[in-house]
């Protein structure tokens, strides 16, 4: 069984290689694309049987804003 370090590896870092693009996505370093979600609760700590609960509150696709509940209003 994965532990959620581990899947949130293989569902970021590990998604980026298999498509080709590492260079580009799959971490958080200079040059790489933002594509950033900050969750409505802490993944790592909350309870596994509510995971599938989790919302994004704010959402960066190549850097840009696409989904913000947080009040900017650039949704």
């Amino acid at each position: 069984m994965l532990d959620r370090h581990e899947a949130l590896r293989l569902y970021t870092n590990n998604a980026a290689w298999i498509a080709f693009h590492e260079n580009e996505r799959g971490g958080l370093s200079a040059g790489k694309m933002a594509n950033i979600a900050v969750l409505d609760r802490p993944y790592l700590t909350m309870p596994a049987s509510d995971i599938h609960q989790l919302r994004s509150v704010l959402t960066l696709l190549g850097g840009r804003v696409v989904h913000d509940e947080l009040g900017s209003g650039q949704d």
